[in-house]
């Protein structure tokens, strides 16, 4: 049996919400990443430095091992953070929303008012030409 047009296009609405959420952790860890990578040659050129003041500032070279030793795991954890963050379909909305006001609420009012649509039984008072729509 084929299913409802109306669950086809929520499940785009759905759909284009999940490839957005996937696309944006990527991009946001590939950002992170980058920073990480970037933070290790500015830790070794500063461990150069040391080198070169350490004989006027006898604990350079433990300072330095601190701030490392600080630095990149905070670094490593913040891109882990950033490839592994959840987020949701209201997230992906609210964001996608505030990016283009044109929408004017229309996801979110789509993910909140689909599920009095696919319920069955009585809709509670929705119109569903209305909330069809809104999905469309």
């Amino acid at each position: 049996m084929a299913a409802p047009s109306h669950e086809r296009e929520y499940g785009q609405i759905r759909d284009f919400l999940r490839r957005f959420v996937r696309r944006f952790r990527t991009v946001r860890g590939m950002e992170a990443l980058c920073l990480t990578v970037a933070a290790a040659p500015v830790l070794a050129a500063l461990g150069l430095g040391v080198d070169a003041v350490k004989g006027w500032l006898p604990y350079a070279p433990l300072a330095l091992s601190i701030l490392s030793a600080a630095t990149l795991p905070a670094l490593a954890g913040y891109t882990l953070l950033c490839f592994l963050r959840p987020h949701g379909l209201w997230w992906a909305a609210r964001r996608i929303e505030r990016q283009r006001p044109e929408l004017r609420n229309n996801l979110i009012n789509s993910l909140q008012l689909y599920p009095q649509l696919a319920a069955p039984g009585d809709a509670g008072g929705a119109s569903a030409p209305m909330i069809l729509a809104l999905v469309r």
